[in-house]
């Protein structure tokens, strides 16, 4: 009984010593480098665009007083739109509202094109070329007639550009030569924006 008390003794000696040197070992590994761990981060290129309707002037009755419509480009039955109204007799009509162009994106060199295959009505057509656009990316001395700086989308045109990433918002006017010739009736198209990296 003796002898296996005096082995228990020593049992239990030897559990405390090793616990000691567990917990000095575990001391020395918080204070100092365990290992390393190797870190990778893939980050997806990004691109949102969405256009915005502003209001004119006449509309929101006065400086101050315009307001917004929201979408996105690509709104299926929802699109957003401009409208074209001649009232009295043909000439350059502006559209009821101008657009801003707003550009969200991490890629740099890109450019949004403006593009239209003109409008269509059960009576006629009325051709691209007689469609206008003005932004800060159309000629400012170009003159077809319309008012300088206006180009006709006869071609697409660049309406918004970037070459640094960030998010950016561009304005765009547009403007209808109604002709003598244009029967009277209602006449749809759609304006296409298109995002394309730059040359």
């Amino acid at each position: 009984m003796k002898q296996n008390l005096a082995s228990w003794r020593m049992l239990a000696g030897a559990v405390i010593l090793l616990s000691l040197f567990s917990a000095g070992q575990a001391e020395d590994q918080v204070a100092g480098q365990v290992g390393t761990l190797s870190v990778s981060a893939k980050i997806e290129p990004f691109m949102a665009v969405s256009v915005i309707l502003i209001q004119s002037v006449q509309e929101s009755g006065g400086p101050g007083g315009a307001t917004g419509r929201e979408g996105q480009i690509n709104d299926g039955d929802n699109a957003i739109g401009i409208e074209f109204s001649a009232l009295e007799k043909p000439g350059v009509i502006d559209a009821d509202r101008d657009v801003l162009v707003r550009v969200a994106s991490n890629i740099t060199g890109w450019n949004v094109m403006c593009s239209s295959q003109g409008l269509s009505g059960s009576d006629g057509a009325i051709p691209a070329d007689r469609i206008f656009v003005k932004s800060d990316y159309t000629n400012p001395a170009a003159d077809a007639g319309v008012g300088l700086g206006y180009e006709s989308l006869s071609a697409p045109r660049v309406v918004a550009a970037g070459s640094a990433a960030g998010e950016v918002t561009h304005p765009a006017s547009f403007k209808l030569n109604v002709t003598w010739e244009d029967k009277p009736g209602s006449y749809d198209g759609v304006l296409t924006f298109t995002v394309l990296p730059e040359p």
